[in-house]
């Protein structure tokens, strides 16, 4: 755990890998691909068995789960602990999931915020200025979100506008 730099916000895919090497490391990684287990449907056969190796199993994926989630949290700063309630139901992966979808968030609003206010500042060649402009719109592309070719037109033209 002390390996692992608490993440701020700042290379998420990178804190997601190392807390993912951690809880493998430690066998709890299958409580992020697997769900809680459910209890057999009575009337079948060997169902006390059934009901038996349930609880067991139950027990296991909660505790591993409760730990995974506990680890999750530690890794985090206590800035973005903060913005996410302490809800006991959440899953690991779940709560992995929401820091995912939060982190998403926030990139995806700082790539259009630098879209929609970069202007060309006169230095470094216009075709330099361009290619930034369009690396900003893939990088929001990469999150999902299609921005057609004539609004990237339009940002790129704005922003050789004198303000």
């Amino acid at each position: 755990m002390k390996a692992i730099k608490q993440f701020n916000g700042i290379d998420f895919p990178l804190w997601k890998k190392m807390i993912e090497g951690i809880l493998e490391f430690l066998e709890l990684d299958y409580v992020l691909y697997t769900v809680k287990p459910f209890p057999p449907t009575s009337g079948i056969e060997d169902y006390d068995e059934k009901m038996y190796e349930y609880h067991f199993k139950l027990e296991q994926w909660e505790k591993d789960n409760k730990l995974a989630k506990r680890i999750i949290k530690r890794s985090i700063s206590d800035g973005i602990r903060g913005v996410f309630d302490d809800d006991e139901d959440k899953t690991a992966c779940g709560f992995l999931y929401l820091i995912e979808m939060s982190h998403r968030q926030v990139c995806v609003s700082y790539l259009i915020k630098r879209l929609t206010t970069s202007r060309y500042n006169g230095h470094g060649g216009l075709a330099k200025h361009i290619h930034y402009m369009l690396d900003i719109a893939y990088e929001i592309k990469i999150f999902g979100i299609n921005l057609s070719d004539s609004c990237v037109e339009h940002y790129i033209n704005q922003s050789i506008r004198d303000p």
